[in-house]
């Protein structure tokens, strides 16, 4: 008769998992809201005339800041 060798690992509990998920949509949601106020930011530091270079106007610089997704 032989004998196996198994590992048994204790699964993680299901709050772990829901917690994990949790933590980590918050994370993401923090650092998005974080790119979204660094891109408006360096956006309205520029003069007139370097936003109509790049083709925008001072009024276009939060939907753009907000439609960033890296």
């Amino acid at each position: 008769m032989s004998v196996q060798a198994t590992n048994y690992t204790k699964p993680a509990s299901p709050a772990a998992g829901t917690f994990r998920t949790y933590f980590g949509k918050l994370t993401n949601t923090l650092v998005q809201k974080y790119r979204t106020y660094r891109t408006a930011t360096e956006l309205y530091a520029l003069t007139d005339s370097e936003l109509k270079d790049i083709g925008l106007t001072r009024g276009e610089i939060a939907r753009v800041a907000s439609r960033t997704h890296f």
